[in-house]
């Protein structure tokens, strides 16, 4: 199959570039994984699991061999279907809920819906946005229910209990590592890779076997080498400054995001105040405030130290409308915590002009208490835990912090001048509105 006109047939754009590279990181892990569980499913005698393990180490395989042979567009469908599908299945059938274990497995579809979006860029709208909004509402799906189907070959919770951590490291992990490859110097990504590549395959050499004359081996580490230097002797462009584009980005995501954070706020403050759950109002009400100073100080010239402080007290308020409200029941999972990956994205590139231990550490430690929160259903024990019927449904929160993830995604790479154009457009009805409403 040919590859169609597309925004990957341009074999030497950055974007493709960074393409190339995320297929083979996601085919190297997606191997690696599903050769671990197909040895456990092996030795337990579930066989039928373990080879529909080794079809998913097919899957990856192929990716990196349409990759090497130019057809990154067949390659970047195969390998997003097939993790999807190997997911779902996992999903239903394995990785089963109880009241202590969580399941899981599903939250390695963030990171898909993310990459699905980031990679088919230039591609048909339907395709790009389809696949991710099918792998985010599979996420809001598995979260807000326990639905599975029970077999033989579910895997038990003894296993589970650790397994759950893991997923849910390796699940943000990978998320960070792939914001990582699609914002980072393409020249640093290829050249870092590539150096890591041939030293792997020099160490393969030195341990061949015995049966190889030891002159042969000597010659063969040594072409090893002398490739490897003329891969990194390639010059690395030092790290540019922000572009007018990019600056009209993050200028655009911190409106974004202040709207979000004024109108979710107040939202979470009618409802709570509903139930006369003042302290949950107040909780929410302070998130309205740091959406109306964060709006201001981006308005005024956003300083640097302003806005540490105000994603600070957002993370805060995250940490408390997650580990002291929302703490989940038999009935009604937590899903609250997934609003760490949206703050851990927004701060990963809004940070990413200032010194490494910011630009790394705050995501790093949003993604350290996503995987808290989403490997528990413990939390902070107070007075102020909300009752199941005092809580908003676990579908509609998640779906509300999944949804502005992918539009922070959309932020990130879309069409500036189009999404400028839409957020004056809206701002101005906005105004009117509240201009025809007030009498003013």
């Amino acid at each position: 199959m040919a590859e169609g006109a597309s925004g990957l047939d341009n074999l030497n754009s950055s974007h493709t570039r960074r393409v190339r590279v995320m297929v083979y990181v996601i085919s190297v892990i997606a191997v690696l994984i599903t050769t671990g569980w197909a040895l456990f499913f092996a030795l337990r005698g579930d066989f039928l699991v373990a080879v529909a393990d080794g079809a998913m180490l097919a899957v990856g395989v192929a990716a990196i061999y349409f990759t090497l042979h130019q057809r990154l567009r067949t390659a970047v469908l195969i390998l997003l279907s097939g993790l999807l599908i190997r997911l779902a299945g996992f999903a239903l059938f394995l990785d089963l809920p109880s009241a202590d274990i969580l399941r899981s497995i599903h939250h390695f579809m963030i990171p898909i819906g993310v990459a699905a979006y980031l990679m088919l860029r230039g591609e048909s709208g339907w395709l790009q946005h389809g696949i991710a909004l099918i792998s985010l509402a599979c996420v809001v799906f598995f979260t807000s229910t326990d639905f599975g189907i029970a077999s033989q070959y579910a895997v038990p919770d003894s296993v589970r209990r650790s397994g759950t951590w893991l997923n849910n490291f390796f699940s943000a992990l990978v998320l960070l590592s792939l914001l990582g490859l699609f914002v980072s110097d393409i020249d640093r990504v290829e050249g870092f890779f590539l150096r890591l590549y041939w030293r792997l395959l020099r160490q393969v050499c030195r341990m061949l076997p015995p049966l190889i004359p030891r002159a042969r081996r000597k010659n063969a580490a040594a072409g090893l080498k002398r490739r490897e230097k003329r891969g990194s002797d390639k010059p690395i462009a030092p790290i540019p400054l922000p572009s007018r584009s990019q600056l009209r980005r993050v200028h655009l995501m911190v409106l974004f995001s202040s709207g979000v954070m004024i109108l979710l706020g107040a939202a979470l403050v009618l409802f709570f105040a509903f139930y006369g759950k003042w302290f949950a109002s107040a909780t929410n009400l302070t998130l309205v405030i740091l959406g109306l100073a964060l709006n201001w100080v981006e308005r005024n010239g956003r300083s640097r130290s302003a806005t540490l402080v105000l994603v600070s007290g957002l993370f805060l308020v995250c940490l408390v409308n997650t580990a002291v409200l929302d703490i989940p029941s038999a009935h009604v999972p937590r899903a609250s915590h997934y609003y760490f990956l949206v703050l851990a994205l927004a701060t990963y590139f809004l940070l990413q002009y200032e010194n490494n231990w910011l630009h790394q550490g705050i995501p790093i430690l949003c993604l350290l208490a996503f995987v808290w929160l989403a490997s528990t259903p413990s939390g902070i024990a107070t007075s102020f835990i909300l009752r199941d019927d005092h809580r908003p449904p676990a579908w509609l929160i998640g779906g509300i912090a999944l949804g502005v993830m992918h539009l922070l995604v959309h932020i990130l790479v879309g069409d500036i001048s189009r999404m400028e154009a839409f957020w004056h457009r809206l701002s101005k009805g906005l105004a009117g509105t509240w201009a025809a409403a007030t009498g003013k």
